[in-house]
């Protein structure tokens, strides 16, 4: 497909436009099967192949699995002509809904160049296949040119397996990465950041008082859902045990709901906030086997509990580990394409029912819906505090 657009575009008498292709409006590349040997058998799928596909007349929804930027220098590489060199349209692409899965390598040069292909971006979603085995740097880079390029488009930005990926001097992005959308409703924001930004301008930790203002004045107000992920307290000086975490961040996110600053908030996610203070994080822990002792494991009280109150004063849906209803918003989260996204071959049928959207990592999959008896539910709290404390 890249060989006839690059054909189309390059004839001596001009660009041509791309028969056969019009009516195209959803691409998938690289969906992942059980059949183990379509990697095998497969190109490597590189940088090119990947701005080839902007080129299509009235696309709008772009998936690609496995992208790498530098091809192991097989040819030059130089940062300063990344948009020449790989050949991207500047701002003419029909393309709405932009899904890069498995991501590698990437540079500012090439996050800009990525960024600024269409200027009617509804919807970014940006993955790693691992938070442990694959990393991704400058992410504010291209949260930045986003901003710049799409900023009065944009709606939702989720990162998922966002443990994996790093920002200058950030977890992610810095809080005023946001500042220039104007439409966005739907953003995955790690607690660090939120912390991170507030004890830079104040040079001191911040109380709760003085963060909940920040991140209220910080935050687009045509916002609708927060995807908080991460461990708390990183600049904060009051926490009292590695598996509470401090007053300031529950003080702040029920200080930020009960406002109203945010007019259109809709749903607060802190499930993995939880997780990953109740497991001691120390980024393996969400995957660490878990044998023995599970009836000790975990915080012997509910963490969050005041952005919780606050969500049930308001009626924001703040989802938990024990409160997971979110009025069905999960339903705006791009899913990772899978096997039973195929109509047709020996993969097609039909996704079990049991299986849910997990939204930290962006798959399909089985979920216990918070049973409070199996292990992944234990080593977040002991089974005493699922009993009692469930809806």
């Amino acid at each position: 497909m890249r060989e006839v657009i690059k054909d189309s575009r390059r004839t001596e008498d001009g660009p041509h436009e791309l028969q056969g292709f019009e009516s195209l409006r959803d691409i998938a590349v690289g969906i992942e099967t059980d059949q183990s040997s379509w990697k095998d058998i497969s190109p490597r799928r590189d940088a090119r192949d990947f701005a080839a596909l902007f080129y299509i007349p009235n696309l709008e929804s772009l998936y690609f699995n496995d992208l790498h930027y530098i091809e192991d220098g097989n040819e030059d590489y130089q940062h300063f002509d990344v948009v020449d060199q790989y050949d991207f349209p500047r701002g003419t692409s029909s393309v709405k809904h932009l899904f890069i899965d498995s991501a590698s390598e990437f540079s500012p040069e090439y996050y800009q160049g990525v960024a600024d292909v269409s200027k009617k971006l509804e919807s970014v979603v940006l993955r790693v296949a691992s938070e442990q085995r694959q990393d991704l740097d400058d992410v504010d880079v291209f949260v930045g040119s986003l901003s710049f390029s799409n900023g009065k488009t944009l709606q939702k930005l989720i990162i998922y397996n966002p443990g994996g990926m790093h920002g200058y001097q950030c977890r992610n992005y810095r809080l005023d990465d946001l500042d220039d959308f104007g439409n966005l409703k739907l953003f995955t924001l790690a607690v660090s950041d939120i912390e991170l930004e507030e004890f830079h301008l104040m040079h001191s930790s911040p109380n709760a008082e003085q963060l909940a203002e920040y991140v209220s004045d910080s935050l687009p107000a045509s916002t609708e859902a927060i995807y908080v992920w991460g461990r708390s307290d990183g600049h904060a000086d009051d926490s009292k045990s590695d598996d509470i975490p401090s007053d300031i961040l529950d003080s702040t996110l029920a200080s930020l709901i009960e406002s109203g600053v945010l007019e259109n908030l809709k749903v607060v996610y802190l499930a993995d906030v939880e997780k990953r203070h109740a497991q001691d994080n120390r980024e393996i822990a969400l995957e660490r086997p878990i044998d023995v002792g599970l009836k000790d494991a975990g915080p012997k009280q509910l963490i969050l509990q005041k952005s919780v109150a606050a969500g049930l004063k308001t009626g924001v849906h703040v989802c938990t580990l024990m409160n997971r209803d979110d009025g069905g918003y999960w339903k705006n989260f791009p899913g990772k394409p899978d096997r039973f996204e195929l109509k047709t071959g020996p993969c097609y049928g039909e996704r079990p029912a049991s299986w849910r959207l997990n939204l930290q990592s962006g798959e399909w999959g089985p979920d216990c819906e918070g049973c409070g008896e199996c292990k992944d539910c234990l080593v977040v709290y002991p089974a005493e505090l699922w009993k009692s404390s469930r809806p």
